[in-house]
């Protein structure tokens, strides 16, 4: 939900109130704001005890999402989210074959180490991010 309400924020900035500046951050808004509905759906549907199969398909367009985010933050020469990116795609890669039961051992494995490498990133980034602003500190990200 946080997500859904992240990305608002950062469209809104960008289109009503223009506070905000620079392309790369539409990408940022409409991802974020995809990724927050997605995964608030996916957690309500366990939440009901729901199948998984339905998000086994979903990875399918959200892969296609991260591939967006990788070509546009590559672009711009944002690096680390850019491997974030790729971080996601894993992600829901290893996500569709688990979501079938398709060689369980392996892609439950690969899913978890995919989630693990893409949460280190993601703290990388958020300890970078705050560091800097918070502290004045020059951690390169």
């Amino acid at each position: 939900m946080l997500q859904f309400l992240c990305g608002t924020y950062i469209l809104l900035g960008l289109t009503w109130f223009q506070v905000f500046k620079g392309p790369p951050l539409y990408a940022a808004g409409i991802e974020t704001t995809v990724f927050g509905i997605h995964w608030l759906a996916m957690g309500l549907s366990r939440i009901r005890g729901g199948s998984i199969v339905p998000n086994g398909y979903m990875c399918i367009p959200f892969f296609l999402v991260s591939l967006l985010g990788l070509i546009v933050f590559f672009n711009a020469g944002d690096m680390p989210v850019a491997l974030l990116f790729v971080g996601l795609m894993t992600v829901y890669f290893c996500e569709f074959f688990y979501c079938f039961d398709f060689m369980m051992p392996l892609s439950r494995k690969a899913l978890g180490i995919a989630h693990i490498v893409t949460g280190l990133l993601l703290m990388y980034l958020t300890y970078g991010i705050v560091l800097n602003l918070a502290l004045g500190w020059h951690i390169d990200i």
